[in-house]
């Protein structure tokens, strides 16, 4: 005999299957997928950095436990990597681990990269520092002190260095000072030039020993090497250019076109000789041998106000009184703005006039002219630079 099973119809099959599946999914089926953790967060902090040995810095790293791996960046360019594990931690940037891409001083923009065991990484937000490189520091016992004035430069080496500065103390007469490796006050005098970020300092002379402190705009003073004043111009000059004669006396230019030949030694005295320029001087004189360059921007036709010249006129660097160019020569003719001279400014050897010319977009070109040859072509232009930013 045979019985037969009964029949499930299609709908209850459905039904208890998907009971089925239910039942399974309750007692561990396909489990969901874990949370993904966070990333980590990394804090850098720059400690130390402007005028120093080395750039200092601390790390703090939370939510990466182990950490694989510490990358310290400036901007997008990797400086090295550090061995952070935990807590705060002190690291140390040296000074040729840094790039220096606008002079003396690296303008930093940090930042650590971290990366966990685990694969997860992030980065920390960039700290701005400027950094100067320096051997030593020497710091005021006030906190609100300075050693030095603002604008400085520095007189011998190593030890025994001194540091030389004009500054604007609280009774406003612009005072030299000079303080040692130490940060001790040496000396001071009082120029009666007011002082400020475009004051100039020449080169002691190595025969009257004296330099030359002066201020655009206002008075030139010469200074001996123990801080006593042995020359002044006159405070109705108002200098533009000054430089240093082969005896230490010093060539002067002020805003009228008058060139002075101001002796080192004589108070505030008459200088030696005079030159009136009736046309803008473009660099500061320079002697050469027995003679003094002036070169100057010059219209040689009216009816062609566009022609200029570029003139280089000797003088007698020995002479008296009120000056007339012993020679000119036009080395340059170019198509100009009268009202825009050109920047110039001799060679050391007095050989060469280099001339910087505007352009468009901010940018600017430099010529180099023999003062020589009539005309900076052919054999008279050394060198024409391409655009310069």
């Amino acid at each position: 005999m045979h019985l037969e099973l009964p029949r499930l119809s299609a709908s209850r099959a459905a039904f208890l299957a998907s009971l089925a599946i239910s039942a399974l999914s309750a007692c561990g089926g396909d489990p969901k997928p874990p949370p993904i953790p966070d990333p980590p967060v990394v804090t850098l902090t720059i400690t130390e950095a402007n005028a120093a040995p080395k750039v200092k810095i601390r790390l703090l790293v939370s939510g990466c436990d182990p950490v694989a791996q510490t990358e310290i960046y400036d901007r997008e360019v990797f400086l090295k990597t550090v061995p952070y594990t935990s807590g705060s931690m002190d690291f140390e940037l040296a000074a040729n681990e840094l790039k220096y891409t606008s002079g003396l001083a690296a303008t930093l923009a940090l930042h650590a990269k971290v990366t966990c065991s685990d694969g997860r990484s992030n980065v920390s937000q960039p700290q701005a520092a400027t950094f100067l490189p320096v051997t030593k520091v020497v710091k005021d016992a006030d906190p609100n002190g300075q050693v030095v004035t603002d604008f400085f430069v520095a007189e011998g080496n190593g030890t025994g260095v001194n540091f030389i500065g004009c500054g604007n103390p609280t009774t406003g007469v612009g005072t030299l000072f000079r303080v040692d490796a130490n940060g001790a006050l040496q000396q001071s005098v009082a120029l009666g030039v007011p002082c400020n970020a475009s004051t100039v300092y020449t080169d002691l002379h190595p025969t009257t020993n004296k330099r030359w402190v002066w201020t655009p705009g206002a008075r030139a003073v010469a200074v001996h090497q123990n801080f006593t004043i042995s020359g002044t111009s006159k405070p109705t000059i108002f200098l533009s250019s000054l430089s240093m004669m082969n005896n230490g006396d010093a060539l002067i230019a002020d805003d009228d076109n008058i060139v002075y030949r101001l002796p080192h030694d004589s108070g505030i005295g008459a200088p030696k000789w005079t030159f009136a320029s009736q046309w803008p001087l473009v660099a500061p004189p320079l002697q050469k041998g027995s003679d003094v360059l002036v070169a100057f921007m010059k219209q040689p036709e009216v009816t062609t106000s566009k022609v200029l010249q570029i003139v280089v006129a000797r003088l007698d660097a020995n002479g008296t009184g009120d000056l007339v160019p012993v020679s000119e020569r036009a080395i340059l003719n170019y198509n100009g703005d009268f009202g825009s001279p050109p920047l110039a400014s001799f060679s050391p050897d007095g050989t060469v006039l280099y001339l910087a010319f505007p352009l468009g977009n901010n940018q600017s070109s430099i010529q180099a002219c023999r003062v020589d040859v009539t005309g900076c072509e052919g054999s008279g232009l050394k060198w024409n630079s391409p655009a310069l930013p």
